[in-house]
Parts: C-alpha cells; sequence; structure tokens
C-alpha cells in the first residue's frame, strides 16, 4: 500500500488500488440474499407495521416488485434536499438490474426510495419507528445492567477511570447486536455476546490499547469526540453510555454525535431517535436507569453534548 505523511499522520495516495465492489448477481452469496430476498421483506414490514394510506402502501408494493423485476431509475420525489446528490449517485447505473449494480449502491437506493414511497420528506413520519421502538422495550434488561454499571463507576472515588473506559468502548461496540434490519425487535435469532470473555473472544482484531492510550496520553481532556452512530435502540444507549463516560470521568470535552439526515437501513439513528432514547431512559422508575438519562440530558443543556447530522452518512459513497 502506498501512503503519503500528512501532518502525522498517514493517508492513502490518491492513486490506490481499492478493492472491487461486491454484486448481489450470483446466488446464493450474502449479497444476493440481501437484495433479492431481504430487502423486499422489509419494505413489505414497512406496510405492516405503519398506518399508512392506500396510496402510499401502493408505492411500497410497487417498489417490492422493481427489486424483481425492473431497473434503477431516478427518484420519484424530485424536490427532495438530496435530489441533486442522488442524481449523480444513480447516473451510472440507471437503467441497470438492481443486482447487477455494486452492493452498496442497491442497498442505499434501496432506503431512500422508501423514503420517497412513504413521503418522508413531506410528513416527517420515521416508517421504522415501530422498530425502533420495540428494540428499546425489549432491551430493558440489558439497559439496567448497563446503567447499574454506570452507576457503580460514575461519581463514586477510588474509580479506575481508564478501565471504565475500556468496559464502556467493548459495549459501544458489542451494541451492534442490535441491529434491527438483520434482527428485527419481534425476533428472537440475535447473537448475544454479554460477558466480558466473550466479547473479548469474538473480535477479530482490536486497537484498544492504542485507542486507550491515545485518549489518555496528554493528561488533558480531548477538545472534541465525534462519534459515528449506527444503530437505534440498545446500540444508541450502549453508545450514549460511552459518551456518558467520556465526559463524567473528564476524557473529553465535547462529545458530537453524528447521525443520519434520514432514516435508513431500519434502524440507523437520526436525531430523533437520540431525544427518545434519553427520553425513553428518563421515564424509567428505575434509579439507576432515570440516573443514566438525567446525566444524558445535563450533558446536552451544559453544550457538551450535541448532535448532528449530515446527507453523507446516508449516501452510497465509501468512507474515504
Amino acid at each position: 500500500m502506498s501512503e503519503t505523511k500528512h501532518k502525522g499522520s498517514s493517508i492513502r495516495s490518491m492513486t490506490q488500488k481499492y478493492p472491487p465492489p461486491i454484486y448481489s448477481n450470483l446466488p446464493g452469496t450474502w449479497a444476493y440474499s440481501t437484495v433479492s430476498k431481504r430487502l423486499p421483506e422489509i419494505a413489505a414490514r414497512v406496510i405492516a407495521e405503519n398506518d399508512y394510506p392506500a396510496s402510499l402502501n401502493e408505492n411500497l408494493s410497487w417498489l417490492q416488485d422493481e427489486i424483481k423485476s425492473h431497473p434503477i431509475r431516478p427518484l420519484p420525489d424530485q424536490n427532495a434536499p438530496d435530489q441533486e446528490n442522488w442524481e449523480q449517485y444513480i447516473r451510472p447505473y440507471l437503467g441497470q438490474n438492481w443486482l447487477d449494480v455494486p452492493w452498496f449502491f442497491a442497498e442505499h437506493y434501496f432506503y431512500r426510495r422508501i423514503m420517497a414511497a412513504v413521503n418522508y420528506f413531506q410528513l416527517g413520519q420515521d416508517p421504522f419507528a415501530y422498530q425502533k421502538s420495540a428494540g428499546l422495550k425489549k432491551s430493558k434488561v440489558e439497559i439496567q445492567l448497563l446503567s447499574d454499571f454506570l452507576a457503580e463507576r460514575i461519581g463514586k472515588q477510588g474509580i479506575n477511570s481508564l478501565e471504565t473506559l475500556r468496559e464502556g468502548l467493548y459495549f459501544s461496540l458489542w451494541g451492534n447486536q442490535a441491529d434491527l434490519s438483520l434482527w428485527p425487535a419481534d425476533g428472537d435469532s440475535s447473537p448475544q455476546y454479554t460477558s466480558r470473555e466473550t466479547l473479548q473472544d469474538h473480535l477479530l482484531a482490536s486497537q484498544m490499547e492504542q485507542l486507550l492510550e491515545f485518549v489518555s496520553g496528554e493528561g488533558q481532556p480531548l477538545p472534541r469526540v465525534d462519534l459515528m452512530l449506527d444503530n437505534a435502540g440498545f446500540e444508541l444507549i450502549s453508545d450514549l453510555a460511552l459518551v456518558d463516560i467520556f465526559l463524567s470521568h473528564g476524557f473529553a470535552e465535547r462529545v458530537v454525535l453524528q447521525a443520519k439526515a434520514h432514516p435508513t437501513f431500519v434502524s440507523d439513528v437520526i436525531p430523533a431517535d437520540i431525544v427518545g432514547g434519553i427520553r425513553f431512559l428518563i421515564d424509567q422508575p428505575e434509579p439507576a436507569i432515570n440516573a443514566f438519562g438525567q446525566r444524558l440530558e445535563n450533558h446536552i443543556n451544559s453544550g457538551k453534548l450535541r448532535t448532528t447530522s449530515h446527507f453523507f452518512w446516508n449516501s452510497p459513497l465509501p468512507m474515504w
């Protein structure tokens, strides 16, 4: 790999060759199953879990048929705020079969088509709200355990802050088990790596020690930490626990949560999910859960915690 040194860090050269994209046109592969089977099922679930008028349900039913037998076409909501960007994203694939375009594009395009089908930018109704709410309610036991963990380690004397941060990072990482696009809230098939041993044993790679050294190396709080959010439900609560540790233990002066600009991938976080998640914590009668939510609200009121969103996070662009 050719690298260019810049301001103390290494970045890939602009001429770097990246791996080829994954396509969905090979039966038996995960990508083929995702586009041909899972995406139509998600569209059907949106119909079942929402009380949309017949016209919007027809849009969703038509989208299911399009995946099977119609080509990629322009977005139908031409006055949307991201229209210009999506015209560029779609242009190379116009008229092609859904299975013959890169899988990464196809999935993002599907969720953007869901937004068009339900008139999201006009009505503002999250088509995945049911799953997100159910995901929170289903994980009440895990939320209690996480809140108890925080109660024992925040605001107490003699606590090893760095070890608390280590634990918080593990919890935040493995919160991804709550991905509602893979394991719906009303299902029972999601993996459950909850003990410290399983959290470590199932990691393929880890830069934990480098991260802890970076956070604590200067002996001063980091001016700003950005956390790119993935899923709502328990994963969001796990991420907020990490935020609570960063701010309550003085590892950061400010944390910025990076959310999606519109609902996508069923459970990905939009700003409203953060507000709703914190309100869910505050509304619980259990002291530790309630205190967790109150601390987060205090972080917001003090300006230490804020949320932002950007359409880039909803785009079919690779991270680089």
